[in-house]
């Protein structure tokens, strides 16, 4: 892949890489944002305060659609017993006060008059019996049923806690003996004390218990009344059951099973019960009518030993089970029948955030992720804007309402202990509905509303796209920045000749480059951190010229001498402060050079040498032209023909050698005023290639230019301008000692200066099968001035080896075994390696 197709993948790559993590932070800033933006937003509307002993409940008693509140009270001090209705504007209608304290959570509604008016039923219970008030609080003040005895304990009674343990799980009205008036049905089921577990009818027309089951070993709740449409009888079946293995013999229905269990109106089994499950497991059943034929689905769920798998069972109207799905040994499922209006009769199973549906053909496929765990069954609300149902669910102690699609439409997090959890629905006098729910100490009421930034969803999606496009970018080009900008000043750190160190504003060492203690001659590791007065203790000079700055907060300069054996060294250290741009000092640079370098001696050398052949070479011309003007004007007194054509061609000789002295003095200013390399990141190859563009008449005159180039094609730091003059003089050179036709050959690669292994250097190696240079010669030829062409002016290769010097290098020329003469020039990279680790 060339260079400019690898720039354009990176471009398109970048861009693609650029795109996409910008819709991906769009999509979780969209998902976080406190900002709700389904159709409808449920906000709290208010929040009332309660006894922990006092449990609401909200109905519609008189039936003109509006709510009333209930309340059963038990203050501790007075222990009396009530229950208080209120009109929809909160008046009290009345209380009424019952012998014992009523049942925890054993409030229900019911019309059993059917005259559309709701009647409180409330249990009470002695410790061994269960009495029944019902009040009527829109008809008449006095009770229906007073302290109506329900059932009692069996005794002696087996509870090892000595009492008695029952449940209430819910009932239903149905008009069991046909008098046009409806019965109570409800099943009593105890604990350990294991008796009685009956299912009853009371009479609230007459007062009493008028039917009752055999008393049952099984463990059944929650009665759902269903027509059969194929008897046009009403069917009672139990949507749960479960295995408590409280029971296991002496009974015909133990509780070491779950039961399904369905009963006619007379309190008589429909289908014999049947039978799923082991000891410890739940039985959830729901019902579905399609096309007039009524079948059931039972569950077998949540079973506490490790062997079980869990079953979903399909009951016919006749009562057998036809199809058996069985589930995840390792799995917990929920089951759920939702109803939703126009999307009806979905069999749902929900495996912590898994929802599956079971098909048509009774397999089990999975629908969604709905995004959060359930952990109780669904219940049908309504509570939206629309009057649409929505399901409420709950999970530690948060509650989820749903739509018809299983997506979250709000989330309620209460962040109180939930206490009896119970959720109320309630409808105000403006038809708006509330969801409310009741904790310990207080009643927090929910209202959907309309939410006004619904309509901008899409639009602030794609806000959020623009916004985090927009900051991916910028994020991407800063972090560009500050990586180039800490490689380059490593890379010149690490290769500058210069001692550099670094202090933070309390004098403690940040950096501190290897020159900076070749230069003193320190050697083992810096303790990153230490205090240069510590460091420096045994250079006063520069722990001085720190104080002075530090003290003055003023850049600083000195120049010293300094004994490393066997020279004296002539350093100069200069000191900034560093400044942010509010004007607070955050540290030191100080620079540390040598101007005894080697380097430098031998650049001082090369002058005095060069100074001495400039002074040889003047001399020669001077004397020339010195005898000419006195030739010159010894012919001007003879005013004859001869000495006028002499004197012109005398006058030509001094004019050639003015020439000469021009071309002198120009050498000798470009050899004295080079300037300082200007270094950016340049590569060598497409440098020698615009080079040899100069040179391409020469390949159509017989001379042969072949190139070698390393395929990686690096980068180093150099000056553009002043490498481009160095690549012109050694091939000019070397098209000079060719005949006339030959061969050039130019390679690049990388290779390492055996005297510093941790500096990559760039090698580019000139040929050419000329007629190559005496050995005597090749030690003079970057001399100034030597050559050994008649017309040369010996300045070409001193100045490419003044400019390879200033930029850290090495240019050699030697005789080769194919060629007859290689330069070699050996260039820094700036060692990649090193920039980027």
């Amino acid at each position: 892949m060339n260079d400019k197709n690898k720039k354009l993948f990176g471009s398109k790559f970048n861009r693609f890489l650029t795109g996409t993590i910008s819709l991906l932070l769009a999509i979780l800033l969209y998902n976080v944002i406190p900002v709700e933006l389904s159709k409808n937003i449920l906000r709290l509307a208010w929040v009332e305060s309660k006894y922990p002993d006092v449990e609401i409940y909200y109905h519609d008693l008189d039936g003109n659609g509006i709510s009333n509140r209930i309340e059963l009270k038990f203050p501790p001090a007075t222990f009396e017993s009530a229950v208080k209705a209120f009109l929809d504007d909160s008046t009290l209608i009345d209380q009424w006060n019952f012998s014992e304290k009523w049942v925890p959570n054993s409030c229900t509604f019911g019309d059993y008059d059917g005259n559309g008016k709701s009647e409180i039923y409330i249990f009470t219970s002695n410790g061994d019996s269960l009495f029944l008030y019902s009040v009527e609080p829109a008809v008449k003040k006095d009770f229906l049923l007073k302290r109506t005895f329900v059932c009692a304990v069996t005794k002696p009674n087996p509870n090892p806690r000595g009492v008695w343990d029952f449940s209430l799980k819910q009932s239903v009205f149905i008009d069991c003996d046909d008098d046009g008036y409806k019965e109570m049905v409800l099943p009593v089921m105890s604990g350990l004390s294991r008796s009685p577990r009956k299912v009853l009818a009371v009479s609230v027309k007459k007062g009493r218990v008028i039917k009752t089951t055999d008393d049952l070993g099984m463990n059944i709740a929650t009665p759902v009344l269903v027509a059969d449409s194929t008897s046009a009888d009403t069917i009672i079946y139990f949507r749960f059951s479960n295995a408590t293995s409280n029971i296991r013999e002496g009974k015909q229905f133990t509780d070491y099973k779950c039961w399904f269990v369905a009963l006619d109106k007379d309190l008589q089994f429909v289908y014999d019960p049947i039978p799923f499950g082991s000891g410890f497991s739940d039985l959830q059943v729901f019902h579905r009518i399609d096309k007039g034929t009524m079948s059931f689905f039972a569950a077998e769920l949540h079973n506490k030993g490790d062997a079980f798998r869990g079953e979903v069972s399909w009951i016919n109207s006749s009562g057998k089970i036809i199809k058996r799905l069985s589930l995840d040994s390792d799995n917990r499922f929920a089951f759920q029948h939702l109803d939703f209006p126009g999307n009806n009769d979905k069999l749902m199973l929900f495996n912590k955030d898994k929802v599956y549906r079971v098909n048509s053909n009774f397999e089990l496929e999975e629908v969604a992720g709905a995004g959060f765990e359930f952990n109780a069954a669904l219940s049908p609300v309504k509570i939206s804007a629309d009057s649409t149902t929505q399901f409420l669910a709950s999970h530690n102690g948060k509650f989820v309402i749903l739509d018809g699609d299983l997506q979250s439409i709000s989330v309620i997090d209460v962040q109180e202990d939930p206490g009896r959890g119970y959720v109320i629905s309630r409808i105000n006098r403006d038809s708006t509905h509330l969801l409310g729910i009741e904790l310990k100490t207080s009643l927090h009421f929910y209202e959907y509303v309309k939410n006004p930034l619904f309509v901008f969803r899409y639009l602030i999606f794609m806000a959020l796209i623009l916004l985090s496009f927009g900051f991916v970018t910028i994020s991407y080009r800063i972090a560009e920045r500050i990586l180039l900008h800490y490689s380059f000043s490593k890379l010149l750190f690490r290769n500058s000749q210069r001692g550099i160190l670094v202090l933070d504003s309390q004098g403690r060492i940040i950096r501190l480059n290897e020159a900076f203690q070749g230069i003193l001659g320190k050697s083992g590791s810096l303790i990153k951190g230490e205090h240069f007065e510590e460091y420096f203790k045994d250079v006063p000079e520069i722990k001085g010229i720190i104080n002075r700055m530090r003290t003055n907060q003023q850049p600083a300069q000195l120049e010293f001498s300094k004994l490393r054996s066997p020279d004296y060294l002539k350093l100069q250290v200069i000191g900034y402060p560093l400044y942010i741009k509010s004007g607070v000092i955050i540290g030191y640079y100080i620079e540390l050079l040598d101007y005894s370098d080697p380097v430098n001696s031998e650049i001082i050398n090369l002058w005095a040498g060069t100074v001495e052949r400039l002074i040889h070479d003047l001399k020669t011309p001077l004397s020339s032209l010195h005898l000419l003007s006195q030739t010159i004007e010894m012919k001007l007194k003879d005013d004859s023909p001869e000495s006028r054509q002499s004197t012109g061609a005398d006058l030509l000789l001094m004019r050639n050698e003015l020439e000469r002295l021009k071309k002198f003095t120009k050498r000798f200013i470009q050899f004295s005023h080079l300037d300082k390399p200007y270094l950016s990141m340049i590569k060598i190859n497409e440098i020698i290639s615009d080079v040899l563009l100069e040179f391409s008449v020469l390949t159509q005159n017989g001379i042969e230019i072949v190139t070698e180039f390393d395929s990686e094609n690096y980068e180093i730091l150099g000056d553009q301008s002043q490498i481009e003059s160095v690549i012109q003089i050694v091939v000019k050179n070397a098209v000079d000692a060719l005949p006339g036709y030959g061969k050039i050959f130019i390679r690049t690669r990388l290779a390492q200066n055996l005297g510093d292994s941790n500096v990559e250097y760039m090698l580019i190696e000139i040929f050419d099968s000329g007629c190559g240079i005496s050995p005597d010669f090749q030690a003079k030829v970057f001399d100034p001035y030597f050559t050994t062409k008649t017309d040369g002016s010996g300045m070409g290769l001193s100045i490419a080896k003044k400019i390879i010097l200033q930029h850290g290098g090495f240019i050699a020329l030697d005789s080769d075994s194919e060629y007859s003469t290689k330069v070699s020039i050996m260039l820094p990279t700036g060692n990649t390696q090193v920039i980027y680790e």
